[in-house]
């Protein structure tokens, strides 16, 4: 991949199945200048949490974090923040 197309922000909808979000993390994740944020949405679902946490264990990133930001009383958005 040239640097040229490379990305300083990359943000993932993941697919709401069991391997959807690891197969989009694993895909996008060469796509991600050094430094670059990646933003998973939907990881208040169990499968996209699940996909989220085992690429975390099999990819060496730099920082990762659970955010709840647009979480509200009656409903739950929690994303996952990656620093490639």
């Amino acid at each position: 991949i040239r640097d040229r197309n490379k990305f300083d922000l990359i943000l993932i909808d993941g697919k709401h199945t069991d391997e959807g979000l690891y197969n989009d993390l694993t895909s996008f994740f060469p796509y991600g200048k050094e430094n670059c944020l990646i933003i998973c949405d939907d990881l208040q679902m169990k499968d996209v949490k699940k996909s989220y946490d085992k690429f975390i264990k099999e990819v060496k990133v730099k920082e990762h974090l659970i955010w709840d930001f647009l979480s509200t009383k009656t409903q739950k958005r929690i994303q996952g923040l990656i620093l490639r």
